[in-house]
């Protein structure tokens, strides 16, 4: 089913025994005919603090934090500094 190009031709489609699969770069989804970008920044529950979009990272986003306090290891929660 991918020989007719049914994720467009900048997405990498995959056949599975139910038809086909669409896999769009980070930080985009597949809609049903493209890739259209998606904000995780705007979904709760990304980062502790603030979120930045970030092509460079695999995840499409980058956690930071306020003044104040410090990213742990994890790259989501943010601590008090001292803590």
């Amino acid at each position: 089913m991918c020989q007719s190009k049914p994720c467009g031709n900048d997405q990498d489609c995959y056949n599975t025994p139910y038809g086909y699969t669409c896999k769009c770069p980070p930080g985009q989804k597949f809609n049903g005919s493209s890739c259209i970008v998606t904000n995780p920044c705007l979904q709760w529950g990304t980062c502790s603090q603030a979120c930045t979009l970030d092509d460079s990272v695999t995840k499409g986003y980058q956690c930071s934090c306020h003044a104040g306090y410090f990213l742990k290891s994890d790259d989501f929660t943010c601590k008090p500094l001292g803590e």
